[in-house]
Order: C-alpha cells, then sequence, then structure tokens
C-alpha cells in the first residue's frame, strides 16, 4: 500500500492549500500538494499520511470525493465579527476540540461520582445589571473589592482568580501551543481564549501566549460568560475596536468592575499627578493593563473621549516598542512547570483517580492531556508536592 497511488480530487487538494499556512509549511511539500492538484502527480498511502502530519488536515479529508464543510461553531461567538474567523486556523480549531473532549469527559466523570449541576451556569438573565452581576459572582468567589491587596505581580492575581474559579468548578486551561506541540504555537491575533458553557464542567481556555495582564482580563470576562450561559471566542485585542454582540458589552463591563470596582478606583484616582502617570500607577495597583485602567476611567468619567484616544495610542506604541525589543517573549523553563500551569487541577486529580480505579484506559488519559506515559506518571509523581 505504502508505494500505491492514489486517486485525489483537485477540488479538495485545493480547499487543504486554502486551509493551511503556507509560511508554516515546508515549501516542497507546497509544490507536492499542487502537482498533485493540477494532476502531474498522484500521492502514494505514504506521502498522504506525511501531508496529513504536516498541514494537520486529518487523513480522512484528502480521501473525500468533494471539500469536506466543517462547521466550527465556536466561529459564532467570536467578540469581534471580522471575516478572517470564519476561516479558523487548524491551530484553533484542534485546541477546541481537544478542550471539547476533555469537557465531554469531565463531564460524564462528574455525572458519575453523583455530581450536581452547577447552579450558577447560565444563572444570569436579561435584563443585565453590571453591579448586580458583579456583585453575584464576588459573593459566590469570597472576593472583596480591594482583591488587588491580596496579591503584589499580575501573575499572581491571576493564579489567585484561577484558584477562585477552580473552587467554584470551573475548569481552566492555558497554553499557547496546541497541546504539548511546541512547532504549533497559537495566534493571540486569533483569539485570546474562549469558554465552553455546561451544566458540570464548564470550561475557560487562556492563549498563554499574551501578557500576564491579558490573560487576567481573559479570566475574569471568560468566567462572566459561563454565568450568562453564553459560549464566547474572545478575539478582541486591548487596541482594537469593532462592533461588540450585547454580551460581549455586558462581560467586559462586569469583568472591569471585578478587576477595578468603581469605589476602588474614584478613591485611588488621583488628579494632582499627570495623567499618565496615575494610569500606570493604577494598573500597576489594580494589576491590569493600562488599556483597562483607560476603558474604566472613561466609563467613569474621569477623562475625555478624546484623553482616552490619546492615551490608548500611546499605549499601543509602547506595546510595539516592547516587543520589537523581543521584551513580550517568554522562557520555555521547567516542562513540568509548564504542564501545570497548562492543566487544569482537578481535571488531573480526576483523571489519575479514574486511572486508578480503572473506568479509564491510561492511554486515553494521555490522548487527553498530550502527554506520554512516562512524562505523564512524572507530573502525578509531583502532584503531591503543592504543585497546583
Amino acid at each position: 500500500m505504502a508505494g500505491l497511488e492514489i486517486a485525489v480530487q483537485p477540488t479538495v487538494i485545493d480547499w487543504v492549500l486554502q486551509h493551511i499556512r503556507n509560511e508554516h509549511i515546508d515549501h516542497n511539500l507546497i509544490g507536492r500538494l499542487q502537482s498533485w492538484k493540477n494532476g502531474t502527480k498522484k500521492p502514494t498511502f505514504n506521502q498522504l499520511e506525511e501531508a496529513s502530519k504536516k498541514t494537520h488536515i486529518p487523513f480522512g479529508y484528502f480521501l473525500l470525493k468533494k471539500p469536506p464543510v466543517e462547521k466550527i461553531s465556536m466561529v459564532n461567538y467570536r467578540t469581534i465579527d471580522s471575516s478572517s474567523f470564519h476561516d479558523p486556523s487548524r491551530n484553533l480549531i484542534d485546541t477546541i476540540d481537544q478542550m471539547e473532549m476533555i469537557q465531554d469527559w469531565m463531564n460524564e466523570y462528574l455525572q458519575e461520582e453523583g455530581a450536581d449541576p452547577l447552579d450558577f451556569v447560565g444563572s444570569v438573565k436579561k435584563p443585565y445589571d453590571v453591579s448586580e452581576i458583579s456583585s453575584r459572582i464576588r459573593r459566590a468567589l469570597n472576593v472583596d473589592t480591594a482583591w488587588y491587596s491580596e496579591v503584589s505581580t499580575p501573575q499572581d492575581a491571576f493564579r489567585w482568580w484561577r484558584h477562585k474559579l477552580t473552587r467554584l468548578g470551573i475548569l481552566v486551561f492555558l497554553s499557547g501551543t496546541v497541546g504539548s506541540n511546541t512547532h504549533r504555537k497559537l495566534d493571540l491575533q486569533e483569539f485570546r481564549g474562549f469558554a465552553l458553557v455546561d451544566d458540570y464542567a464548564p470550561l475557560i481556555f487562556i492563549n498563554s501566549a499574551d501578557t500576564y495582564t491579558g490573560r487576567l482580563f481573559s479570566l475574569i470576562h471568560e468566567n462572566v460568560h459561563i454565568w450568562l450561559g453564553d459560549n464566547s471566542l474572545f478575539n478582541r485585542l486591548d487596541w482594537q475596536d469593532g462592533a461588540l454582540r450585547e454580551t460581549e458589552t455586558i462581560c467586559n463591563a462586569v469583568a472591569a468592575e471585578l478587576l477595578v470596582p468603581e469605589r476602588e478606583f474614584l478613591h485611588l484616582w488621583d488628579t494632582s499627578i499627570d495623567l499618565y502617570t496615575c494610569m500606570e500607577d493604577l494598573a500597576k495597583t489594580f494589576h491590569c493593563s493600562k488599556f483597562v485602567i483607560a476603558r474604566r476611567a472613561l466609563d467613569l468619567d474621569a477623562i475625555t473621549k478624546a484623553a482616552y484616544k490619546e492615551l490608548t495610542y500611546r499605549f499601543y506604541e509602547e506595546f510595539l516598542q516592547l516587543k520589537r525589543e523581543g521584551k513580550t517573549k517568554k522562557s520555555g523553563g521547567d516542562y513540568y512547570a509548564t504542564q501545570r500551569y497548562r492543566l487544569d487541577s482537578r481535571f488531573v486529580e480526576a483523571l489519575n483517580a479514574s486511572v486508578n480505579t480503572g473506568r479509564t484506559q491510561s492511554t486515553e488519559a494521555y490522548r487527553l492531556t498530550g502527554m506520554n506515559r512516562n512524562t505523564f506518571v512524572k507530573l502525578l509523581s509531583k502532584m503531591g508536592d503543592g504543585v497546583w
């Protein structure tokens, strides 16, 4: 079979070429795909397998008579309506698929364990009231308006909020790559995070290619979506404009109130210093970006629209400068520290328990975590050391 030539449809190969990122694909493979498309050559079974692996296009797609029609429902929940997101990348598709598999597994596990559905999921109904929603979430999480005084850095703030959400029953995953594949980096321009609503296992995924302050805002934003019972694909960067759905406007407002409470903000707002310094100081105090502080100031009538535009333009220029200097890059660090940060602790504990009782096969655990036997076992050995 390895040397047997296989007939493929030119329209299917054309679809493949349109759905891969050419800059990340070997030029020899692109040429080979082109030759299959125009019929000058036919692929062998091994060549199709290689093409599937390198393009991340499912092998079966190459054998279809017509181009596949992929229905990625999450695209309908994107924050900003953009034509570019009608055609999500393979990296985003595979990440969503992986998280949906994990959510399905966790849902089944929890129901078998006799868990009750989470009453806060989808509990917020219209008409929306930002103050009321914020208060309800604070009470559920046992969070005070002066929460920011309990942590010292954006990294700590993210861990603090993540722990609160995890204890409430929300699964939280992070990664800047597809699973553990460091060659498949997630594009921040495509999405910052997403939320998958479920009565037993609501799930938030954060793109860790974002800054620490960006991850924090995405985490809280996606949490609000779960309370609204609304799936979300968060694809709006701090400096972007664009038409928002009603739920996005509410989620942004509630997230801002949770992170930068109005009462605390107005108490700390200092008109005796220049505006930029005030913004910088407040961003450090609340462990969020200066973009968030500027938006909060605008919404609370502390600055004018003109001042807001001027400030955000300056913040964006600063961001670009840091990016040019390479200061936004993160080091790889320890593999197991990365996995502990990437995976949800409750999920790993549940998966380990299920494997130990024989309810879940070890191979399934490896597939769900994107790890092999050795790395999975070693990760579990670190669980008792307070790793999460």
